[in-house]
Parts: C-alpha cells; sequence; structure tokens
C-alpha cells in the first residue's frame, strides 16, 4: 500500500474486452501526509523558514468504454482531507526565536465529470490506388468532449490560529 514516494495508494482496473468492444474500471485511493519546508527571507540579522505539516487524500473512481468509432468516459471522486499547518519561524542572530502557526482544512469536494470523442480516419487513397497498395487508413480519436458534471464543495473551508506570533530570547 505504501509507494516509493511513502503515500498510501490503492489501485485496481477491471477490463473487459468483447466483441470489439473494451471497457474498463478503475478505482484509486490515495492518502499522503508529509510536509514542506520553504525558507524565507534572511540577512545578517535572522533568518525566517516555514514547517507546513500537511494531510491529502482523495477517492475517485473511472469507467471507460472504447469501440471502433467511439471513446467514452465518465469520472466520480471524492478529495476527503486536505489540511495543513503553517508553522513561520523566524531565529535571530541575538539568541531570539518567534514563531507563529495556523491551521487550514479546506472543504470536501466532490466532481464529475464524463467524455466522449469520436474516430477519425483519413488516407491518401489516390496515391495508394495509383501504386497499387493496399488502403492504409490512419486512426485517431479526436475532438473530445469533456462536461464537468458535478464540482462542488460540500464542507466550508476552516481556518484558526494554533498560535499567535510569540517570541522567546535565550
Amino acid at each position: 500500500m505504501v509507494d516509493s514516494e511513502n503515500s498510501l495508494k490503492y489501485d485496481k482496473v477491471w477490463r473487459i474486452n468483447f466483441m470489439g468492444v473494451s471497457l474498463e474500471a478503475l478505482i484509486h485511493i490515495d492518502l499522503i501526509v508529509g510536509w514542506s519546508v520553504n525558507p524565507g527571507s534572511s540577512d545578517l540579522g535572522s533568518y525566517e523558514v516555514t514547517y507546513t505539516p500537511f494531510i491529502w487524500g482523495t477517492v475517485f473512481g473511472r469507467a471507460n468504454a472504447t469501440t471502433w468509432p467511439l471513446n467514452g468516459y465518465t469520472r466520480g471522486g471524492v478529495q476527503f482531507v486536505h489540511a495543513y499547518a503553517p508553522i513561520a519561524v523566524t531565529l535571530y542572530t541575538t539568541g531570539r526565536v518567534c514563531f507563529d502557526a495556523f491551521y487550514v482544512v479546506n472543504p470536501i469536494h466532490v466532481g464529475n465529470q464524463f467524455g466522449l470523442s469520436l474516430r477519425g480516419c483519413q488516407a491518401e487513397i489516390i496515391d495508394e490506388l495509383a501504386t497499387s497498395t493496399p488502403l492504409n487508413f490512419a486512426c485517431d480519436y479526436n475532438d473530445p468532449i469533456d462536461v464537468q458534471f458535478i464540482d462542488s464543495n460540500i464542507t466550508s473551508t476552516y481556518t484558526n490560529t494554533i498560535v499567535g506570533e510569540t517570541c522567546i530570547g535565550f
């Protein structure tokens, strides 16, 4: 379940091919817990850095159907957690340390979209007939139509201060 990036992931794919129709279904679950470190400004008297622990999770499913003349899909999912808490620290050469922290919990988000594309083919028919070579059609799915059906937050963003600016000296 833990991948090379140390995130918890689960993917499962089902495929069925029957009489020129290809069906595929996928479920994907992802949970990432980590932190980022971003240096801020610095000068001869101070250095700023922000540590931001975070958690992000999503689950989605997708279904595809492919036939010779068309390709279609539908996708739906939920971002069930996205929260972070930046902790800003300023170190001073005088021995003083200042810090503050807050948190943000982003909304639970749901979405659904679907799409369709038709297959187009082309060939150099006159050249191939003149040289008595078999017709060779180059085919590809083109001009996709993508529609966002549902794209909404079902909760609000929550933010609050954990620790207001606080300084200590050594």
